[in-house]
């Protein structure tokens, strides 16, 4: 059957082996009036060699680094209506060209491609380890895969970047960025097709060449944010991340509040995107705005802390893709830490998932897994997860939302069930965690999500009472072979539910100090602390409650929930100025992440406590500035003249308060007049006409009293009338 002529575009990629294995396969797939263009670097000798061996193959020098300005060039010298773009280290079977080309020819389709073995999307094909040893046994594999599923075409809605035909015309018409294609625009001109016969693999490589390979010093490094109603906590965290990167990209979802002005304000480059109730959409939209070869990822409400200067030495010498950074998450049921796949290469990887993404191979759609970062080079301190900060963005609700989303899906694959489970744990519906948990074991999966979703099941069954059960679950949990480091903090959950106090001691001081358990998450006595100080406390041991709590207090962590920590100090006879005696000067920015929303008194009292230690430190001023807005006006007047005093008049919080739509118009009108009698500020002139605007009739006689103290020029001109 005849089919159309095709250009084919190669890239002189991966390592000399595979390229060679790449140009070998090549050759008896082409049609007569096939051609080829290959784009190689001119420096690249030893490929250039490769390819005198092939003299039907044009070659295109070209030096840019970019990809897709080799697609670009390539595609320009070439001429056929159907152009096919082929990256170098791809091992080709017999017919897969006819039979994606055919494909094309269709009416009504504008681009096709084969099966691919390490490919990301609807292309990706799963391929037995025995057929992969060599090019041979994978031909052997290919001609009985094509013969199984010959005349198999399945529409999708994208391909993947390593072996893709088009139509000319349709692929001159849509975006090309790195090594990827704008499928979206590309599936409005017609059907995108994967042709079921046709397979190829990556044979030899040890991952796909399309991403580059590592560049020299210096390196350019981008943060990435998405962020929506951050105002809150986004100029902290800005300020912190700002020294370990070049530029700082905010993705903003749809913020209703000052989060774009802050963003820019404190030197971010603000892109105003759009929300698809999908948090890997969104980080990905986000990334593909950033410059940087390296990315650092960050959440508006966390703190990066560490060594720039040692990060950034160690990015320009590595040849790693990925990176593990140590997140601290700060909850009102104690704090923990996890290693998390926050740094990479931004050409190697990207997101994958609707809710609690994970970062992926950006080609293959594998995981990655890269070194783990010193905590003294990069941290990050996470406040979403205390209760405050939940029921603030009601993060409960929407997470709940995604998480049903993804789960309701009939293909939807175990980690779905994860995120439902424990979004539902979250928000204390344990009929429903139970359900999700029990619907996700019923599912083939892995090892991980497997081990994830008996832990949420244990507590789900805990706390619901259904004791039994739970102990059922967890004999099924150590029937897995799972670490102590995973079993033993079910068991603790359990036992307190139990109220089974010293064995919950027992076991928690037999547990090591630290270790990872089989989610990469980062366990040990400190991070069972909570758990350890409610046992003490349901045994009335108060003194040692308070001990503990001490002790965890000095190594820099706040494994309790504010009210909850100044209770336990409060019974030993101490209280909360204990925290700011004892925490440690280089900790306290993660403070800023702990006690995000706690109740303003105690925040408030904090943050006193921390300025009398830390006179002039920007965390006491932080905290001053976002718990101002809440307290008296005569209170608010101290920490507004402290933040002035360092520069930081914008961060009044009397100016705050007298906007703060919440508090009461008196309090407003005396907030602006403070501001304004104290400090002249001209900013509190608008604020206090609004503020006298919204005063009920019954108030006007005590408001003008608090004017005539402060500003009796002002309340000389008003009448109950006015």
């Amino acid at each position: 059957m005849n089919r159309s002529s095709a250009s084919v575009v190669l890239l002189a990629s991966g390592s000399e082996r595979d390229f060679r294995a790449c140009l070998e396969s090549l050759a008896p797939t082409l049609g007569l009036r096939d051609e080829v263009v290959c784009v190689v670097d001119p420096a690249d000798r030893p490929r250039a060699a490769l390819l005198r061996a092939h003299p039907k193959i044009t070659v295109l020098p070209l030096a840019d680094p970019e990809p897709a300005d080799r697609w670009r060039a390539g595609i320009a010298a070439t001429t056929h209506p159907v152009v096919v773009l082929l990256d170098g280290d791809v091992i080709l079977t017999a017919h897969w060209l006819d039979q994606v080309v055919r494909a094309v020819d269709e009416p009504g389709v504008v681009a096709a491609g084969p099966r691919c073995h390490r490919s990301a999307g609807p292309q990706a094909a799963e391929v037995p380890e025995s057929a992969l040893g060599t090019v041979a046994t994978f031909g052997a594999f290919a001609r009985r895969w094509r013969q199984e599923n010959r005349g198999g075409v399945t529409d999708v809605d994208a391909l993947g970047a390593v072996c893709v035909a088009a139509r000319r015309e349709a692929l001159a018409a849509v975006p090309l960025v790195e090594a990827r294609i704008g499928y979206a625009e590309l599936a409005a001109a017609g059907r995108i097709v994967v042709v079921d016969g046709a397979l190829v693999a990556h044979v030899g490589a040890a991952a796909c060449a399309l991403r580059g390979t590592p560049a020299e010093a210096p390196v350019l490094v981008s943060a990435s944010m998405i962020v929506k109603n951050e105002e809150r906590v986004l100029g902290d965290s800005l300020d912190a991340v700002r020294d370990f990167v070049d530029e700082i990209v905010v993705y903003d979802t749809g913020s209703t509040d000052r989060t774009r002005e802050i963003a820019a304000a404190h030197g971010a480059r603000v892109v105003e995107g759009y929300w698809n109730d999908h948090f890997a959409d969104a980080r990905n939209r986000g990334i593909d705005e950033c410059r940087g070869e390296w990315i650092i990822v960050v959440d508006a409400d966390e703190a990066a802390a560490g060594d720039p200067d040692a990060l950034r030495r160690t990015l320009a010498t590595t040849r790693a893709d990925t990176f593990l950074a140590m997140v601290y998450n700060a909850k009102d049921t104690g704090s923990n830490a996890l290693w998390s796949t926050r740094v990479f290469r931004r050409r190697f990887a990207h997101y994958r998932g609707r809710l609690h993404e994970q970062v992926v191979d950006r080609v293959t759609g594998g995981g990655v897994v890269g070194p783990k970062l010193d905590v003294a080079t990069l941290s990050l301190a996470h406040s979403g997860y205390t209760t405050a900060r939940i029921a603030a963005k009601d993060k409960s609700a929407r997470n709940l939302e995604l998480a049903r989303l993804a789960a309701a899906d009939d293909s939807a694959p175990m980690t779905a069930f994860v995120n439902l489970a424990r979004s539902a744990l979250l928000v204390g519906n344990l009929d429903e965690a139970i359900g999700a948990a029990e619907r996700g074991l019923r599912r083939e999966g892995d090892r991980v999500p497997t081990l994830m979703l008996l832990t949420v099941l244990v507590r789900a069954y805990a706390e619901h009472g259904q004791l039994a059960e739970a102990h059922a679950t967890l004999d099924r949990l150590r029937g897995m072979d799972a670490s102590a480091a995973t079993v033993v903090p079910a068991e603790v959950r359990l036992l307190l539910a139990e109220e089974s106090y010293a064995e919950v001691l027992d076991r928690i001081r037999a547990f090591p100090d630290r270790t990872t358990d089989d989610m990469l998450l980062v366990v040990g006595r400190d991070q069972l602390a909570n758990l350890e100080i409610a046992a003490l406390a349901g045994l009335e041991r108060h003194e040692e409650a308070a001990g503990r709590l001490r002790a965890v207090l000095g190594q820099g962590d706040l494994p309790l929930s504010l009210v909850t920590t100044a209770r336990v100090l409060e019974r030993a006879g101490g209280g909360i100025d204990t925290v700011a005696e004892i925490f440690p000067a280089d900790r306290l920015r993660t403070l800023l992440a702990a006690v995000v929303n706690e109740p303003a008194p105690l925040v408030d009292a904090l943050a006193d406590a921390l300025w009398q230690r830390h006179e002039g430190h920007p965390v006491p001023l932080a905290l001053g500035a976002r718990v101002g807005p809440a307290l008296t006006p005569d209170r608010a007047l101290e920490w507004s003249a402290r933040l002035r005093a360092h520069g930081h008049a914008a961060d009044c919080p009397l100016l705050a308060l007298a906007q703060e739509k919440s508090r009461t118009p008196r309090d407003r009108v005396r907030a602006a007049a403070v501001a304004l009698a104290t400090f002249g500020d001209g900013a509190a002139v608008p604020l206090l006409e609004q503020a006298l605007a919204a005063v009920p009739a019954t108030d006007h006689e005590t408001v003008i009293a608090d004017l005539r103290l402060l500003l009796p020029e002002v309340a000389a001109s008003l009448t109950p009338a006015d």
